[in-house]
């Protein structure tokens, strides 16, 4: 996979609505940001892998998407919730973090069945 590849990918994506909401709003990419996010290239000054994209409402839009996976204000507060509040917090940043792992599967899925993506070019060497 080339830069050329990953750039078409990328501009396939911003033309999809907001996976989270369906809004067709300005979208931008959100790289996955989630618990596993080292085992994709993830480190010191460095993001996960360009494939490891999907399409999130971005700050003009309405629904802000995209900062609410950055900061789980999309999951809504936890106040009221009976139990251990670390526990919970931890519960839900794991299904935060899975949720948006299987945004950016579904995203790459649906650029592969579109022909943005050549599947064999997935395979020419590994993620990170």
């Amino acid at each position: 996979m080339n830069q050329a590849d990953i750039d078409r990918y990328h501009h396939w994506v911003r033309t999809q609505p907001c996976i989270h909401c369906g809004g067709y709003g300005p979208v931008e990419l959100a790289h996955y940001s989630g618990v596993s996010k080292h085992w994709f290239g993830h480190g010191r000054g460095r993001r996960v892998h360009d494939l490891l994209v999907t399409p999130l409402c971005g700050n003009r839009s309405e629904n802000r998407c995209h900062p609410g996976f950055d900061d789980m204000s999309a999951w809504g507060p936890l106040a009221g919730l009976e139990g251990n509040k670390q526990a919970l917090r931890f519960s839900a940043k794991v299904a935060h973090s899975e949720l948006f792992l299987v945004y950016c599967v579904r995203t790459l899925i649906g650029a592969v069945l579109a022909g943005v993506l050549d599947v064999r070019c997935l395979f020419k060497r590994e993620l990170g």
